[in-house]
């Protein structure tokens, strides 16, 4: 007989997964300490949700981004993935409004990032000599901001949906 070990990771990752849907990283974390003889903290929890993210097919689901700063209940919800990586999603609404929240915040956050790198960059080529470096940049930051905009554009039509 031969047995599967279970790293930490994984026995975490799948006590997240009992614990959902929840409202915050807190509420999870909270949750998984209540069922274990260890506490696990927030930063834990955010660990293994980069890590499951980043492994969603070999884990079997996810857990969508989710829009920051708000304080909606369940926001965190468990999103079945199967092995090729494709999501499975029912019809409900609620969950459905989570992810389109959060791929919203996503969006959003990517077109102010991008937005204000892109300033940065502009102002990093006024100081540069190199008239090839100073092309460089420039082209640089208008990809930036054509990464801005797109993403503003998405926003609008998640917003608008």
């Amino acid at each position: 007989m031969v047995t599967k070990h279970v790293s930490r990771m994984d026995q975490l990752i799948e006590d997240i997964f009992d614990a959902l849907p929840a409202s915050s990283y807190e509420d999870i974390a909270s949750r998984v300490s209540g069922r274990k003889r260890f506490t696990t903290s927030v930063a834990m929890v955010n660990n293994a949700l980069a890590h499951l993210r980043a492994n969603a097919a070999a884990y079997g689901w996810t857990v969508p981004h989710v829009i920051r700063g708000a304080s909606e209940d369940n926001r965190y919800i468990a999103l079945l993935v199967d092995r090729d990586g494709h999501y499975e999603l029912d019809q409900n609404s609620e969950a459905r409004g989570h992810i389109t929240n959060g791929a919203a915040g996503t969006l959003q956050q990517v077109a102010t990032m991008m937005e204000n790198e892109r300033f940065a960059i502009r102002v990093a080529a006024t100081h540069t000599r190199s008239i090839n470096a100073r092309a460089k940049l420039n082209d640089l930051a208008d990809d930036f901001a054509y990464i801005a905009r797109k993403a503003a554009a998405a926003v609008r039509e998640l917003d608008a949906a």
